[in-house]
């Protein structure tokens, strides 16, 4: 026996089983599965995350075994980051897929979390640096507009997006409307704009 499955415990992989779905002219459309497989995160990870004790399944040809093995190392790498992950690592032993408890998982875990942050201090950044930027002729009631619209469209786009999509017509947006603010309305219901220059009132005209 392969020393590295040395107090492993070996469990029987059953492969799900589908039957083809035919059409009226006996083509196949789909597949149904008649049986599932074993469930490997159930039956494998979980308790080996539990109890530390490692176990393994065997298939019939090593390339299987290499591509069950490329999966569920990429399984687990993806959930590295999450707040409750399984300390576990797989590994290809010939035609055998072997799960065991990680002694570097805190290492690789740690890693990925420091790129995450690092990632997001970036982009806060990026973000920062791009809200205070001023666009040549820019006016101070423009960069209001821009600044609206970048924290609250539903959308991000860049100062170069509005400024093509806006042109030189700013709209009515957070109360401000060209040169004038938007101060209430009539009982009619009619938009009361106040005159940015004048201090005038008027209704929507």
């Amino acid at each position: 026996m392969n020393p590295l499955l040395k107090g492993a415990e070996q469990l029987r992989y059953y492969s799900p089983i589908y039957e083809p779905i035919y059409d009226e002219e006996d083509n196949v459309v789909d597949e149904d599965m008649v049986r599932e497989g074993t469930n490997i995160i159930d039956t494998f990870i979980k308790p080996v995350h539990t109890d530390g004790k490692p176990r393994y399944y065997r298939l019939r040809y090593p390339v299987h075994a290499k591509e069950h093995k490329r999966r569920w190392e990429q399984w687990l790498k993806n959930q590295i980051a999450d707040s409750n992950p399984y300390h576990v690592k797989v590994s290809k032993l010939g035609r055998r897929v072997l799960f065991e408890i990680d002694t570097n998982f805190q290492t690789k875990r740690d890693k990925v979390l420091r790129r995450i942050q690092a990632t997001l201090v970036r982009e806060q950044q990026l973000a920062a640096r791009e809200s205070t930027e001023e666009i040549p002729g820019e006016t101070s009631l423009r960069r209001l507009a821009r600044e609206f619209v970048r924290h609250n469209s539903p959308f991000v786009e860049t100062d170069e997006e509005y400024t093509q999509r806006i042109g030189d017509n700013i709209p009515n947006i957070n109360g401000v409307t060209g040169n004038d603010y938007i101060v209430g309305e009539t009982p009619e219901g009619e938009t009361i704009y106040e005159c940015a220059e004048s201090g005038d009132r008027y209704e929507e005209r």
